[in-house]
C-alpha cells in the first residue's frame, strides 16, 4: 500500500517528522497618536485622574487643544457626540469602554492603568 507521501513523489514530509521550531515572534512597533505626533495634544498631565468629571475636564481641554469641534472628536474616538458631552460634563454613568476609548483619542495616559 502506497502512502500520501509516496504518491506525491516525495514533495511533502510525511507527518511522523520532527516537529518545526517557530521563529521568536518580532516586538510590535508603537502606535503613533491619532492624527500624528503633530497632532498629540499639548494639556500638561500632572496626575492621574480619579474621577470622571478630572476625566471630562482633561478631555475637553485636549480636544480644544487639537483644534476640534466635539463631532470631528467624537468621530476621531468612536464615540457618539452625545457620549463625548456627557464626559466632558462628567457623568458618572458612562461605559468605562467607550471612556478609554475617548482618553486613547486625546492621548490622555491613565496613571493608574499604567
Amino acid at each position: 500500500m502506497r502512502s500520501v507521501f509516496d504518491e506525491l513523489g516525495g514533495a511533502v514530509a510525511p507527518a511522523a517528522s520532527a516537529p518545526k521550531t517557530l521563529p521568536a515572534p518580532r516586538p510590535r512597533p508603537a502606535r503613533p497618536a491619532p492624527g500624528g505626533p503633530e497632532a498629540s495634544p499639548a494639556v500638561p498631565v500632572s496626575s492621574a485622574p480619579v474621577t470622571i468629571g478630572e476625566i471630562g475636564k482633561r478631555v475637553r481641554a485636549a480636544r480644544k487643544a487639537m483644534g476640534m469641534t466635539q463631532q470631528r472628536f467624537a468621530d476621531l474616538a468612536g464615540v457618539g457626540r452625545r457620549f463625548l458631552i456627557e464626559l466632558e460634563q462628567g457623568k458618572p454613568s458612562l461605559e468605562i469602554g467607550r471612556v478609554l476609548a475617548v482618553c486613547h483619542a486625546a492621548g490622555i495616559k491613565l496613571g493608574f492603568l499604567t
